[in-house]
């Protein structure tokens, strides 16, 4: 799969993109910053890119629970 780049309709979330073979998830936001979370499987990020809420989904199933920085 390689690095796969997701543009949500989200009021908060401009994009992310998950790199497999790293399994390293970046999430841009649209109030600037972004973040990467290691350690993401791929299954995660499917159902991140398939949410009907990308914002939802992330507070419930990403932040908090992988290991995070900030990346700007």
């Amino acid at each position: 799969m390689a690095i796969k780049t997701v543009v949500p309709q989200s009021s908060n979330i401009r994009s992310f993109s998950y790199d497999d073979e790293t399994q390293v998830l970046t999430v841009e936001f649209w109030k600037g910053g972004g973040y990467e979370y290691e350690g993401v499987d791929v299954d995660t990020f499917l159902e991140f890119s398939n949410a009907e809420s990308a914002g939802i989904f992330f507070h419930g199933n990403i932040r908090g629970q992988y290991a995070s920085r900030r990346t700007n």
